[in-house]
């Protein structure tokens, strides 16, 4: 039986609980926003990769093109390179 004299501590108790089962739902919260945020960056992360390789095969193309003399120009493949560079 609990006596009237421990219901405030019992009331404590409680409250004490309560807020560390809050705490601890916001944590998890918390912690699937962060995984979220993870898996965009690692997105980002693969999309600019992609870029990254698709720019080097096209200054690629772009040099052997001028090279044989099939097409372009030193003024548009300077053109072109500086514009993947900014």
């Amino acid at each position: 039986m609990i006596r009237p004299t421990t219901w405030p501590n019992l009331t404590l108790a409680q409250a004490n609980l309560a807020a560390a089962e809050a705490t601890l739902a916001n944590i998890e919260n918390q912690r699937s926003i962060q995984q979220a945020l993870v898996r965009e960056a690692e997105a980002t992360i693969d999309s600019t990769e992609a870029d990254v390789l698709r720019y080097q095969l096209e200054d690629k193309r772009q040099r052997d093109l001028f090279k044989t003399g099939i097409a372009g120009t030193q003024i548009f493949v300077s053109t072109l390179l500086s514009s993947f560079i900014s």
